[in-house]
Formats: C-alpha cells, sequence, structure tokens
C-alpha cells in the first residue's frame, strides 16, 4: 500500500514492522486492509474518495456527515 505522504510502497511486512507507520516518513496508515472484513479501504482510496466528493477542498464534512455518507 502506497502512503499518502510520500508515495513509498510499503508492504505488509514493512507496516507491521513500522507498527501501522510508512517505513520512509513515518507517517502512520489509518485503515489496514488485511485485517478488514468485507470491504477492504485503503488510505489512498479514501483519500481520493475524499477529493472527489470535496470538489476541490470547497465542502467540508464533519465525522457525522462523513459516516453517514
Amino acid at each position: 500500500m502506497k502512503c499518502i505522504n510520500c508515495q513509498t510502497d510499503n508492504k505488509l511486512k514493512d507496516r507491521t514492522a513500522n507498527r501501522g507507520r510508512c517505513k520512509q516518513c513515518n507517517h502512520p496508515f489509518v485503515f489496514e486492509p488485511t485485517s478488514m472484513i468485507g470491504v477492504k479501504i485503503t488510505d489512498p482510496m479514501f483519500a481520493k474518495a475524499i477529493a472527489d466528493v470535496s470538489v476541490n477542498d470547497t465542502l467540508l464534512f464533519t465525522q457525522k456527515q462523513l459516516f453517514y455518507f
């Protein structure tokens, strides 16, 4: 999975060894797709979804609104 901060590809082994952080920049990963049942979400996928619905950062969502959406 690629880090959304530095674009470094981190394998599961790398993420596990660094306690869920990027091996290059130490940025924490929010989602771990290997531990999710059903829908597997990655950090880049979530960032793209937010960018797509926020219309170039002109809209803002609260946590409750985002969860509902």
